[in-house]
């Protein structure tokens, strides 16, 4: 009967193994596609952000221009439109093409296009992004502004709104794909056995498919998708076999992913798997016989008296173990309490280890600079040295290189709330270059910050994320809002933004993921199952929750009318902590 219990439970096993492997086949598939959706947003956003390329659409749309491209009559504007192009479209975020149009002007990185193309493309209504939409993709489609037309792309469209002059539409943002990179993502391989992909959009249109199937079994798929939840794993019935079927959503548009594998071959492990535990199960059956007839006569008393002293044995307590004169049991009793002796000597210093272990893993990843701040800084300071000479760039170099020497310096894990406030300071007057009129901040001191010990970098990802998350889907100006306070009880921090704000799900997710290290840190011995997250709010948590342990509160919510992000951190410190710091 246990030997049938093992079995099920083994077979039950590699059957959530196959399902989790099915799911996490089609989760990286949409991780994937989710990353090169955002990867032209970026893009696109960036381009949305430069001052000079706003002014240059805005002037040609003057009466002068009309009926004329802009940049064929002004082909020095056109040489520093396209350099401004050619430096956000960089080797690591590098698009097929990107090109920006209205009416009759276009400018791109690949082509040169005649008026009357620029007319007939420009005036297509699948460049038309729905007014609650920041963007819109287009499916796959011949490149149209190529006079060969011969390659297969898609576009992210976004509308070039003049932010500096009046919030008013001057032209298009279109940043275009090759689609090998959607085929790349969901391509089959030798090891995909009868796998297959269907890609289709808010509209039912097929996007990309790697199966053969007719048009009653593809409109059978959309009606299951339909009605079943993502991430489900189903059996369907199709005109010639029967599949096992799951699909999941972008997050960054209403496409959705579906994959599909016979049921004969995804069952295929299973099967072969369950004639080989009915042959392993008959010969294990007949050894336990053979072997049970030696035990029950020899050890089987002093065995049971054995497993009972090691039910009962307790770390933290001294093991009792009663007397046998079988040598075989003598010795197992005797390696069983050397065990013990080394296993107590060692419990503290393995929870010590565990936990400084965490922190080192979560301080060098908080102390990584993010590659998105490195290409906005050097991208900012490129054009600011192209504007305005070399007055600017002293100054932007001497910021850069504090916040990589505040990043990098000393091994100390710990610093003072000044310099913690000064190095967010030097950053955010870092990125008010790069902003430029379109962000501002204020940050509010109370209180002596130099006597506030403090991990390093808490401030700086939370400042980051403002930028990362919350200004990205917020039309600017941006503005973030800081206070610090120091009280006789403790300190209090908190940052604030104009930005999108939090979403329901991600302050679900968060609070969620927050419960969880709580749970884990209750337990002394459970440590090991706690890792390094890849949100820096997570991060930051549990650095916070182990430093401080129950002595603080993490609070994440929306401003009023569910406007900006807020983030509210309130520490009780000790007196013994302050005396520390005192005598440092």
């Amino acid at each position: 009967m246990i030997t049938i219990i093992i079995s099920n439970s083994y077979m039950q096993d590699r059957k959530n193994q196959s399902i989790r492997y099915f799911q996490q086949r089609i989760h990286t598939s949409i991780e994937l596609m989710d990353t090169v959706i955002y990867r032209l947003d970026t893009l696109s956003t960036q381009l949305l952000a430069s001052n000079t390329l706003q002014e240059m659409f805005s002037y040609a749309k003057k009466s002068e221009y009309a009926g004329k491209n802009y940049f064929e009559h002004n082909l020095e504007q056109k040489k520093i439109a396209q350099d401004i192009l050619w430096a956000f479209n960089s080797p690591k975020t590098q698009a097929q093409n990107v090109s920006i149009f209205s009416e009759s002007t276009y400018l791109g990185l690949r082509y040169s296009p005649t008026v009357s193309k620029i007319l007939e493309v420009s005036s297509q209504p699948f460049f038309a992004v729905p007014e609650e939409q920041p963007y819109a993709v287009i499916p796959p489609h011949k490149d149209y502004w190529s006079d060969f037309q011969d390659s297969i792309v898609f576009s992210l469209v976004r509308p070039f709104i003049a932010t500096n002059l009046g919030f008013v539409q001057i032209g298009t943002i279109e940043v275009m794909e090759s689609y090998e990179v959607i085929e790349d993502i969901f391509s089959i391989g030798e090891s995909d056995a009868g796998l297959s992909f269907l890609v289709i959009d808010e509209q039912n249109r097929i996007i990309h498919t790697t199966m053969e199937q007719d048009q009653d079994d593809l409109q059978s798929l959309k009606t299951m998708m339909n009605e079943q939840k993502a991430g489900d794993i189903i059996t369907i019935s199709l005109h010639d076999d029967t599949y096992i079927m799951a699909f999941g959503e972008l997050a960054s548009i209403g496409w959705r992913i579906l994959l599909l594998q016979p049921k004969s071959i995804y069952d295929a492990p299973l099967r072969t798997l369950t004639k080989q535990l009915i042959l392993l199960i008959a010969c294990i059956t007949i050894a336990i016989f053979l072997v049970m007839i030696f035990i029950v006569q020899k050890v089987t008393k002093p065995l049971e008296q054995l497993s009972y002293d090691i039910d009962r044995f307790s770390l933290y307590e001294k093991p009792v173990v009663h007397p046998c004169n079988l040598k075989e049991i003598k010795d197992i009793q005797q390696t069983f309490l050397r065990l013990v002796e080394r296993l107590q000597e060692s419990t503290d210093q393995l929870l010590l280890a565990n936990e400084t272990e965490l922190n080192l893993r979560i301080m060098s990843l908080q102390s990584q600079v993010n590659p998105h701040f490195l290409f906005n800084s050097l991208t900012a300071i490129s054009a600011a040295s192209y504007e305005e000479g070399s007055v600017k760039v002293p100054v932007m170099c001497k910021q850069l290189s504090e916040l990589f020497r505040y990043s990098s310096s000393g091994s100390d894990s710990e610093t003072s709330l000044k310099d913690e406030v000064d190095n967010v300071r030097t950053y955010m007057d870092f990125m008010t270059w790069r902003y430029e009129t379109l962000f501002s901040y204020t940050i509010h001191v109370i209180g002596d910050l130099q006597s506030i010990r403090i991990p390093r970098l808490i401030l700086q990802p939370m400042v980051e994320n403002s930028f990362t998350h919350g200004f990205k889907h917020a039309y600017p100006p941006y503005h973030l809002d800081l206070t610090c306070e120091v009280s006789p009880g403790g300190w209090h921090l908190e940052i604030s933004d104009s930005g999108a704000g939090f979403s329901n799900a991600s302050i679900i997710e968060l609070s969620s993921l927050f419960n969880s290290i709580d749970r884990i840190l209750s337990k002394r011995n459970s440590y090991e199952e706690l890792k390094a997250h890849d949100k820096a709010l997570v991060n930051l948590y549990i650095r916070l929750r182990l430093l401080y342990k129950d002595a603080f509160t993490f609070h994440i919510s929306n401003g009023d009318a569910s406007r900006g992000a807020r983030i509210v951190i309130d520490v009780r410190d000790t007196a013994e902590r302050r005396a520390s710091v005192c005598s440092e």
